[in-house]
């Protein structure tokens, strides 16, 4: 389990401390973020956060680490439980936040952000701008938007690149290609659909931890944002099923060549075989048979036969 502790300044910055959960916490009116990855050890975690007295209820809920999205208020905590960045198939997708006074508790598996990238991202925003735990939940929130956001640019470019290249040179990788990135679109959506529904949690939530009202503004932003990622991954998840039917098409192209091939190969032999098999039956009167030059005139009728078919079926255009 790794701990990391932020002070939010007076500038709306954050800076990395060393510091760990105290009762202190609760009445000094300064705002932390306490941000804990891989928290699997239970006793440790309730010794960690013991210092901040949260309910045993919570607690509970801490351990059972199930069910999605989730927005409930208990006597002196907030639970919030939101999607992480689609990046890839995470072990458990969510992230756990906890609201206490002016303390933000962050809890998960498999690190989604350095402390390193944390305060970069902050950084190249100007810091978050005030100095509140509304403030500081929200631009959490917000840069998880943004996070998902880059991944989206990220998978359409990749399509458009595969676009591009299945039209120059068409390869048996493709298909495996459209289902990443299928399973991929399918992950933002799903995604997408969690936050909306977070967002919707919070526009309607009434905790005396949280001052929602000067931000609810930014929260419809942020839905307003959500929605149209949504229409936007709709149109990506249109493209590959494009690409997946042309790759399908250009697969029955190529094998309804080779099956032409092969048809127009067998229409050219079954009269060569025909007349192999009339002379190959054992008559005894078969007057041809005895014909001093009859095998070079059958061999001579064949070649002509097999040629005059051949030049047939090109002409035709069945071997374009």
């Amino acid at each position: 389990m790794q701990i990391h502790c932020f002070r939010l300044q007076e500038k709306g910055l954050l800076q990395l401390t060393e510091e760990r959960p105290r009762a202190s916490w609760l009445g000094d009116g300064i705002v932390r973020l306490l941000d804990i990855d891989t928290p699997d050890c239970t006793k440790e975690l309730a010794e960690v956060l013991g210092p901040l007295h949260l309910d045993a209820a919570l607690l509970d809920k801490l351990e059972s680490q199930s069910g999605g999205v989730c927005v409930e208020t208990f006597s002196h905590a907030l639970f919030l439980r939101f999607p992480r960045p689609a990046l890839h198939d995470f072990k458990d997708p969510y992230i756990t936040a906890i609201c206490v006074r002016e303390t933000l508790i962050v809890l998960h598996n498999e690190l989604y952000l350095s402390p390193e990238q944390i305060l970069a991202r902050i950084d190249r925003f100007g810091g978050i701008g005030s100095t509140t735990i509304t403030d500081l939940l929200l631009h959490i929130l917000l840069l998880a938007i943004n996070r998902d956001i880059e991944l989206y640019q990220q998978t359409r470019q990749m399509i458009g690149e595969l676009s591009n290249d299945f039209a120059q040179s068409p390869n048996n990788d493709v298909l495996n290609d459209i289902q990443n990135l299928t399973n991929h679109v399918s992950r933002l959506q799903s995604t997408t659909e969690d936050r909306l529904i977070l967002f919707g949690g919070l526009l309607t939530l009434k905790s005396p931890l949280l001052d929602l009202n000067e931000v609810r503004l930014y929260l419809k932003e942020a839905m307003n944002e959500l929605n149209q990622m949504q229409r936007w991954l709709e149109r990506l998840e249109g493209r590959l099923q494009g690409l997946s039917q042309h790759y399908n098409l250009s697969i029955q192209n190529s094998t309804n060549n080779r099956l032409r091939v092969l048809t127009v190969i067998s229409a050219i032999f079954m009269p060569l075989t025909l007349i192999a098999g009339i002379y190959g039956m054992n008559f005894t009167n078969m007057p041809e048979l005895h014909t001093s030059y009859g095998y070079y005139i059958i061999l001579i009728l064949m070649v002509l036969l097999g040629v005059g078919l051949g030049i047939f079926f090109y002409v035709r255009g069945w071997f374009e």
